[in-house]
């Protein structure tokens, strides 16, 4: 059962009225004597995680990238997630059609070889 702390019923509830008003994470542990990470925790698991297929969540993709790291140093650049990198450039393989010539597999030859007989 949940504890009440500063006035709300639970931590969490405390955690994300705080965050609602804007104030950042570091600061909502130091108010509630909590791990920032657990603070992170809180909002992160309140939220919860998209979950597929739902018109709400359009436009999400979940995919398995054993190569996570690779992409970190164009998010350092770019002062952006791994995340948002993985998106643009899947967004850009598709808006200048290169799906095909970036599998370049025998699935897109087979289609023309079968035709071109």
């Amino acid at each position: 059962m949940a504890k009440p702390i500063a006035g709300f019923p639970s931590r969490t509830a405390a955690v994300l009225a705080m965050e609602e008003r804007g104030i950042d994470r570091a600061e909502i542990a130091r108010r509630l004597d909590l791990n920032v990470s657990l603070v992170s925790s809180l909002i992160l698991n309140s939220r919860g995680r998209p979950r597929l297929p739902s018109a709400e969540y359009n436009g999400y993709l979940r995919v398995p990238f054993v190569d996570r790291d690779a992409l970190l140093p164009a998010a350092v650049a770019r002062r952006t997630s791994i995340s948002d990198i993985a998106g643009r450039l899947l967004n850009a393989i598709v808006e200048d059609g290169l799906i095909e010539a970036i599998l370049d597999d025998e699935t897109s030859h087979a289609s023309t070889t079968e035709v071109q007989q």
